[in-house]
């Protein structure tokens, strides 16, 4: 497992275990993008059932049908990143420390 997973699953267990349907993480995405004072990704929704999603460009996040809150929050830490530091950044410290905002912020949300 890549060390920023391995990281971040440690640190942040609780959001693996909140399952998100695709009407759920556009909300939390214009959630967390009203905070940040940003544009919300767009979110396609792939025919897979269940794994990871993939942030394409400053635009576009692909998530699987069902996945969960920790997903959502690391895929919108790669659009925070690339908004905020003009270009995609793979798992870096830029990354990382967007990452940890995010996460802050999403507290609010797990139940």
């Amino acid at each position: 497992m890549n060390q920023v997973y391995e990281w971040e699953h440690n640190k942040w267990p609780e959001f693996r275990k909140i399952e998100v349907t695709r009407s759920h993480s556009v909300k939390y995405f214009k959630k967390f993008a009203r905070h940040f004072k940003i544009r919300p990704p767009l979110v396609n929704m792939t025919s897979r059932k269940r794994d990871g999603g993939q942030y394409w460009s400053d635009e576009y996040i692909d998530l699987p049908m069902v996945t969960n809150l920790g997903t959502v929050v690391h895929e919108f830490a790669h659009h925070f990143t690339a908004l905020k530091f003009g270009r995609k950044f793979h798992h870096n410290k830029k990354f990382r420390h967007c990452l940890k905002q995010t996460y802050t912020f999403a507290k609010r949300y797990l139940k």
